[in-house]
């Protein structure tokens, strides 16, 4: 199993949570949940909330065409995988993040599932400046294409992505009577989706 430093579970019966979807040796590896900690922004706290939602669901992908940032989405901050798919499927030490999404493309090309698991819940988020969220995210851009976004169409991939996020981050900010966040959030996941741009367009960016 993995987790990270800044992560601690919400009560005790979290681990046999995580790694009860992995009984089915068709799930490669499951995840759980991650919610802000306490006096989070309520962007982060909706980041989280947005790819870490409270519905259980298993994600597979038939092939290529099926891969997106929805069915590889996989985190190492509170995860775990079986020792005989982890023995075939290692993490690769050769990309600056994302490992953990670049393995689940991997497995799930091969035909196994990926489980997650709402009710193992780990309290982990970061409280980024701008300029750590554009670097953050431009790290984030840079692994697109070995794990959700590969090929020509990975800006397109980017793009469509992001609209959903933002109509949904109003929408959320609007059922919880936050609207007067939205400025600091439009500033905040500018910076973001700058940072993820670039990234995603190192390699074309570089080559001028």
């Amino acid at each position: 199993m993995f987790t990270s430093q800044d992560a601690h579970a919400e009560d005790g019966d979290w681990l046999g949570r995580l790694v009860a979807p992995l009984d089915d040796p068709q799930v490669a590896g499951a995840y759980g949940r991650q919610v802000a900690h306490e006096g989070a922004k309520p962007p982060e706290e909706f980041f989280l909330d947005y790819l870490y939602g409270p519905s259980a669901r298993t994600q597979r992908a038939a092939g290529e065409a099926e891969l997106s940032m929805a069915t590889t989405l996989f985190s190492n901050v509170n995860s775990a995988i079986r020792r005989d798919v982890f023995e075939r499927f290692r993490f690769v030490d050769d990309i600056n993040m994302s490992e953990d999404q670049e393995w689940s493309r991997r497995v799930l090309l091969e035909g196994y599932a990926i489980a997650y698991e709402p009710r193992a819940v780990v309290r982990h988020s970061h409280d980024y400046d701008l300029r750590a969220a554009f670097r953050r995210f431009y790290e984030s851009g840079l692994s697109a294409r070995r794990s959700y976004a590969p090929g020509r169409g990975s800006l397109l991939v980017v793009a469509r992505t992001g609209l959903d996020y933002v109509r949904a981050e109003v929408r959320w900010f609007r059922e919880r009577g936050l609207l007067r966040w939205l400025p600091y959030a439009a500033v905040y996941e500018a910076a973001k989706a700058a940072g993820l741009v670039a990234g995603t367009l190192h390699d074309r960016l570089g080559s001028r």
